[in-house]
């Protein structure tokens, strides 16, 4: 009589061989987001940096002094036109030698120096050159005018001679204006120039302005006086 007892199958043993696969998996998505996190440090770290830069920039450009940006200003001009940059070396180099002699000449003891625009102007007060209503050089104008003239002699600029008064009536009857009165003052100072100093006429040129461009009021009589001089003007630009 047959067995009647159910068999049963051995199960198949599982296959173990695939199963690192997952730990692997897992390490390498842990990686990845790893190194997505360093990126993500790394690129934020820059930025700050960047903008931390560009802040520090602008301070820096913020603080700098109005003659630090005119000096950049220069530079890159000097790099685009070179003739330009040299001309204007020059020009930078004539005002530090004019200002200097100025100095070393002891002309700043009677007379006031400015730099306007294309000119350099030497004032020097009526008084100290004239007599009122005279144009003729009084006592001591001409020790003033050697100091003028050792700078101007070294130099090639042409040279504008302006005379001024105030308001007052021209006293005298030599003269019939304070306009008239001015450009003899002006032509004065030249012919002393020219002749007692050697400078050359060609380079000069003479203007009277009577009252007509006072630089105070002719309220007071400092004022007046401020208004009564002789300019001497330096033209920066040479023929």
């Amino acid at each position: 009589m047959a067995d009647r007892r159910p068999r049963f199958e051995a199960e198949p043993e599982p296959d173990l061989s695939t199963l690192w696969i997952l730990p692997f998996g897992n390490l390498m998505t842990l990686l990845m987001i790893f190194f997505l996190a360093l990126f993500g440090f790394t690129y934020a770290s820059g930025v700050v940096k960047f903008e931390a830069g560009v802040f520090e920039g602008l301070k820096k450009v913020e603080a700098m002094s109005q003659e630090e940006m005119q000096r950049l200003a220069k530079q890159a001009e000097a790099a685009a036109n070179p003739a330009a940059a040299e001309a204007a070396e020059a020009e930078q180099g004539l005002e530090s030698q004019v200002k200097a002699m100025f100095e070393e000449k002891a002309v700043s003891q009677v007379a006031d120096l400015k730099v306007e625009g294309e000119r350099f102007r030497i004032l020097l007060p009526s008084p100290v050159l004239f007599k009122p209503g005279s144009a003729d050089l009084g006592h001591g104008a001409r020790k003033v005018l050697h100091r003028v003239a050792e700078i101007l002699r070294p130099i090639r600029n042409d040279i504008v001679v302006e005379g001024h008064t105030d308001a007052s009536p021209v006293r005298g009857r030599r003269f019939k204006s304070n306009w008239e009165l001015s450009l003899a003052r002006s032509l004065a100072v030249i012919r002393y120039l020219a002749h007692a100093e050697g400078i050359d006429f060609r380079r000069f040129g003479a203007a009277g302005y009577g009252e007509y461009q006072p630089v105070a009021a002719n309220d007071t009589e400092a004022d007046r006086t401020k208004n009564r001089r002789i300019e001497i003007n330096i033209v920066r630009r040479t023929a």
